[in-house]
C-alpha cells in the first residue's frame, strides 16, 4: 500500500514537470511506459495523460490492468477520479469503490459530488452497496421509494422491510423482487431479521431460491415443494418469472429427480393457469417439458411444450415453446407429415417473429426433401409462406424450383417462377445467390453509406460515457478492450464504433472481428451494406496470396477455399476445435499426418502454420473433388464436413437426386448448413475481392445450369 501510495504523488507530482511526448503512442510504446511507471518512472506517463487530456488517466489505468500492473492501475484510477472530469471519473469512482470500498478516504462523499455532476445507475449501486456495508439501515429505507427492481438494490428492501414491516406496499414489492430477481446471489443480501416479516409464500420462495444458489438442493427443493402448495391456495398472486421454475428444475436434476419435478411442475402449471397467472403457468410447463425432454420423454416433453405454447397470448415465450416442440416432435413416436404439418400450421398462425423459427423451418424442408413429400412442401409453401423468414422462404423456393426441373413437382409455379422468388431473398444467403445466378442476376448490396435507421439514430442521440470510453480505447489501440466493452453489452454502442472496432481487428484478429461485426446483424432495423459483408468476410492479406498459389497449383476454384476457411476458422491460424481440429482448415491430427507425408512436408510441419494449411486444404479439396463417388463441390464439401463414407452413404439413398437437392436432403444439419454456408461465403468473396459476377463463378463451378 506504501509502493502504491508513492507512485501516487510521484504521479501527481510529475503531472506538470515534463515535456510531451507524441501521440497516440503505439501498443509497444505504451507497453513499454507502463512498464516504466510500474518500476517508479512516471514521467513519460505523466506527460502522455496531459498531452492526451480528458479520458486520459481512465484509459491508461485500464492499460495498466490489462498489463498486468494492478498497483499502478489503482494509482491511475484514483487520478481519473481527480483529474480527468466527468464522464470518465465517474466511470473510474465506479469501478475503483465496486473493487475496493475502502480506496478512498470519503468515499460517500465522491459519491455525492459525483451525482450531484450527473447521477447514473452504476453510481446508485456502489452508494447503496457503500450503505449496505456500513449498516446505514435508515439511509438505505429512503432509497425505497426509487427502486425499480435491479439486483443491487436487495439492502433497500431490506431494510425497508425492517423499518416498514406492515407496510403493504413494501411487502408487495419485496415479494415481487424476490420472485423476479434474475440474480438470486442479490437475495443474499436480505437481513435475516428482514426476511422475518415475509408472508408464508414470499418467505418459503425467498428460502428455496438462496438455498439453490448455496448448493443446498434438497433443501432448495422442499422449500419450492412447500411454496407451490402455499402458492396455490393463493388465486389472486401472481407468479410471472421464470427463474425460480428454473431454479427448481435445475435442483431436481441435480438430485436425480427430474420426473417427479416435471410432473409437479405440470400440476403447478394447471393451478397457474387456473388462477390466471399465464407467465408463471408458461414457466412451469416450459421447464417440465426441459426436463422431461433430458429424460427422452418425447412424447411427455411434446405435450408439455404444447400446453407451454397455448397458455400464452403471441409473444417471445410463445414462440420459445413452439421451437422447443418443434424440436422435440421428430423424436416422438410414429410421427406422420400430416400431424407435424398440423403442428407448424399453428406456429405459422401465431408466431410473433418468424426468424426465430428458421433452423427448425429448414428442418422442415429437409425431411420433405429427403422423404420426397413434395405435395406437401407446395401446399405449405402456397399456404404459409408469407409467414416464413426470407431466409426459409428463399430456401422453399429454391428447393420447389429443382423439384420442378428435376421431374418431383407438376401442376404448379414454374421453376422460373420459384427461382424468382427465391432470389428475392437476402442476398447474402446461399438460396438467393444460387438463383441469382441461375437468372443471371447479381447481388444488389446497399451502398457502402445507408441511411441511419431507428435503432442508430437513438444510439447515436444517447451517446454517452460507453461511446466516448470505446472512442478513446480505438485511439490508444487497445482494439481488444473495445471488443471486450461491445461484447458485454453491445446495445450501448452505434454501429459506426462498431464498425470501427471490427475493422481494427481484421488483419491480426479476423475471428474477433467477425464475431463483432456480427453483433450488428441482430439489430432489428439493421440494413447491412458492403461494407458489413467485407467485415463479416474479411481476406487477411497475409493470406491472399498464398491461398490463390496454393488454389492455382491444386485447379481449385480460389473463391471455394477462401470460402472454406472463412467458414472453417474464419482465418484464424490458431484455432482448435473442441474435436481437436486444427489451423486454418481444421484438419484433424490423422488427416494432417496423411497429407502432410502426401504432399512431402517433414515431421516438423506445424498445422498452425497458415500457409502449410492452405497448401494442404486445397490438396485435399482437390482430391476429394476427383473421386468417383463426389459429382460436384456440393457433394466434395459435404465430404470435407462430414467424411467420404457418410456422403456415399447418402448419395446411395437418394442416387436420383440432382447435386442442389441432393445438398438439401443430407440428413446431418451440420453438413447442411456447412455446404451452404462454403457456398455463400466463396460466392461473396469472388464478389467482394475478385469483383466477378455470380452466374460466371457458378458455372466455372460447374454448378448445374
Amino acid at each position: 500500500m506504501k509502493h502504491n501510495s508513492c507512485i501516487f504523488f510521484l504521479l501527481f507530482f510529475l503531472l506538470s514537470s515534463f515535456p510531451l511526448i507524441s501521440a497516440p503512442v503505439s501498443r509497444e510504446e505504451l507497453t513499454e511506459i507502463l512498464s516504466e511507471a510500474a518500476q517508479g518512472n512516471s514521467k513519460k506517463l505523466a506527460a502522455l495523460a496531459q498531452q492526451e487530456g480528458a479520458g486520459s488517466w481512465y484509459i491508461l489505468s485500464a492499460a495498466a490492468g490489462k498489463a498486468g500492473y494492478r498497483q499502478l492501475e489503482n494509482s491511475l484510477k484514483i487520478l481519473s477520479v481527480k483529474k480527468d472530469g466527468a464522464p470518465f471519473s465517474h466511470r473510474s469512482l465506479v469501478e475503483l469503490l465496486k473493487e475496493n470500498p475502502r480506496a478512498l478516504v470519503r468515499p460517500l462523499a465522491a459519491l455525492k459530488r459525483a451525482e450531484r455532476e450527473g447521477c447514473s445507475e452504476d453510481l446508485r449501486a456502489v452508494r447503496i452497496s457503500l450503505l449496505a456495508s456500513r449498516s446505514k439501515e435508515r439511509a438505505l429505507a429512503k432509497e425505497f421509494a426509487g427502486c425499480s427492481g435491479q439486483a443491487f438494490e436487495a439492502p433497500v428492501l431490506s431494510a425497508a422491510l425492517k423499518q416498514q414491516p406492515e407496510n403493504e406496499d413494501v411487502l408487495r414489492r419485496a415479494g415481487e423482487f424476490i420472485s423476479a430477481c434474475p440474480e438470486p446471489e442479490a437475495l443474499k443480501l436480505f437481513d435475516s431479521l428482514a426476511v422475518e416479516h415475509l408472508p408464508a409464500a414470499p418467505g418459503l420462495l425467498y428460502e428455496g431460491r438462496t438455498a439453490f444458489v448455496s448448493g443446498s438442493y434438497k433443501r432448495a427443493l422442499d422449500a419450492f415443494q412447500k411454496w407451490m402448495e402455499a402458492a396455490s391456495k393463493e388465486a389472486d398472486v401472481q407468479y410471472g418469472s421464470s427463474a425460480a421454475f428454473e431454479e427448481a428444475a435445475s435442483a431436481a436434476e441435480a438430485l436425480g429427480q427430474e420426473k417427479i419435478w416435471a410432473d409437479t411442475l405440470l400440476n403447478f402449471a394447471q393451478n397457474r393457469a387456473a388462477a390466471q397467472d399465464e407467465k408463471a403457468a408458461w414457466a412451469c410447463a416450459f421447464q417440465a417439458g426441459i426436463l422431461y425432454e433430458k429424460l427422452q420423454l418425447f412424447e411427455d416433453a411434446a405435450a408439455a411444450y404444447s400446453r407451454a405454447a397455448e397458455v400464452l397470448p403471441v409473444s417471445l415465450e410463445r414462440d420459445k415453446a413452439g421451437w422447443r416442440l418443434l424440436r422435440v416432435l421428430p423424436k416422438t413416436a410414429a410421427l406422420s407429415a400430416e400431424k407435424e404439418l398440423a403442428v407448424w400450421e399453428n406456429v405459422w398462425r401465431n408466431a410473433d417473429n418468424p426468424e426465430r423459427f428458421t433452423d427448425r423451418l429448414e428442418e422442415f424442408l429437409q425431411r420433405r426433401v429427403s422423404r420426397g413429400e413434395w405435395r406437401v412442401l407446395e401446399e405449405s409453401y402456397r399456404k404459409y409462406s408469407d409467414r416464413w423468414s426470407l431466409s426459409g422462404k428463399s430456401l422453399g423456393a429454391l428447393a420447389l424450383a429443382f423439384g420442378v426441373r428435376e421431374g418431383f413437382v407438376r401442376g404448379g409455379q414454374s421453376a422460373q417462377e420459384y427461382l424468382e422468388e427465391a432470389a428475392a431473398g437476402e442476398p447474402w444467403h446461399w438460396a438467393a445467390l444460387r438463383s441469382r445466378g441461375f437468372l443471371g442476376g447479381e447481388a444488389d448490396f446497399p451502398p457502402e453509406t445507408v441511411k441511419a435507421g431507428p435503432a442508430e439514430t437513438a444510439c447515436r442521440e444517447e451517446q454517452g460515457t460507453d461511446e466516448r470510453i470505446l472512442e478513446l480505447y480505438l485511439r490508444w489501440d487497445m482494439a481488444e478492450a473495445a471488443a471486450e466493452k461491445i461484447q458485454k453489452a453491445p446495445y450501448l454502442y452505434s454501429c459506426r464504433s462498431i464498425r470501427s472496432t471490427a475493422r481494427a481487428l481484421a488483419e491480426t484478429q479476423p475471428r474477433l472481428s467477425i464475431r463483432i461485426a456480427y453483433l450488428l446483424w441482430n439489430r432489428p432495423d439493421f440494413k447491412p451494406c458492403r461494407e458489413d459483408l467485407l467485415l463479416c468476410y474479411p481476406l487477411p492479406e497475409k493470406y491472399r496470396e498464398p491461398a490463390r498459389r496454393a488454389a492455382e497449383e491444386e485447379g481449385v476454384p480460389v473463391e471455394i477455399l477462401y470460402g472454406l476457411i472463412r467458414v472453417e476458422s474464419a482465418w484464424d491460424s490458431n484455432a482448435v476445435s473442441r474435436s481437436g481440429a486444427e489451423g486454418l482448415a481444421q484438419f484433424m491430427p490423422a488427416t494432417w499426418e496423411e497429407w502432410r507425408r502426401r504432399l512431402g512436408y517433414g515431421n516438423d510441419a506445424d498445422p498452425l502454420d497458415g500457409e502449410v494449411s492452405l497448401v494442404l486444404a486445397a490438396a485435399y479439396l482437390d482430391w476429394l473433388y476427383s473421386r468417383n463417388w463426389t459429382s460436384g463441390w456440393i457433394d466434395t464439401l459435404a465430404a470435407y464436413n462430414a467424411g467420404g463414407g457418410r456422403v456415399r452413404s447418402w448419395r446411395r439413398w437418394r442416387p436420383y437426386y440432382g447435386d442442389d437437392l441432393f445438398g438439401m436432403s443430407l440428413p446431418v444439419e451440420e453438413s447442411r448448413y456447412y455446404v451452404r454456408k462454403v457456398l455463400a461465403a466463396a460466392t461473396l468473396y469472388g464478389i467482394l475481392y475478385e469483383g466477378r459476377g455470380i452466374e460466371e463463378m457458378h458455372r466455372e463451378w460447374e454448378l448445374e445450369f
